[in-house]
């Protein structure tokens, strides 16, 4: 008879905690992460990466289809975004947090011993600043990697033509 009660208690610990982690994978299932990420490895995609906006062209072929139509709604396309997003060359490494957030740990220098799953290119923050009194304005290009294969999985940021300074 003492086992049922104890049945019941563990039951509704599991499902109570089952929907905290099923929204946790649902907030990251655009940055898939299945790998872990050497330096050397993001500095070659971050090159790569820099190598086509510097010839005037946003990579749309290293972007997944979330991140295509991310960008294409918040107006990154074009001449302009690619001007600016040259100055992407801020970068924060990621990784998964060990807590039932579930939200990734920005580093701002690659760490030692850390699985890092994703990095985000973003202009410096100076810059922003120059732009926007919030430190808004810029584009932010999230890389992870997926089927061994690393490529934009989430695009987010404001252009502004009237700022100069990405000029």
């Amino acid at each position: 008879m003492k086992i049922l009660p104890t049945l019941l208690l563990l039951t509704s610990t599991c499902c109570a905690q089952t929907p905290q982690h099923t929204a946790s994978i649902q907030q990251d299932e655009n940055f898939p992460g299945d790998e872990c990420l050497s330096k050397e490895r993001v500095r070659q995609e971050t090159d790569r990466f820099l190598s086509s906006v510097a010839k005037g062209a946003i990579p749309y072929e290293m972007m997944s289809s979330f991140a295509a139509e991310e960008s294409k709604n918040n107006g990154i396309t074009g001449e302009f975004a690619a001007s600016a997003s040259k100055h992407s060359t801020e970068i924060s490494y990621l990784e998964e947090a060990p807590d039932e957030s579930g939200r990734k740990i920005k580093h701002a220098t690659f760490p030692e011993n850390t699985c890092i799953t994703s990095f985000v290119l973003s202009a410096p923050e100076e810059l922003r600043k120059k732009c926007d009194d919030d430190g808004a304005y810029g584009v932010w290009y999230t890389f992870s990697v997926h089927n061994g294969d690393i490529q934009i999985s989430d695009v987010s940021g404001n252009i502004y033509p009237e700022c100069s300074e990405f000029r």
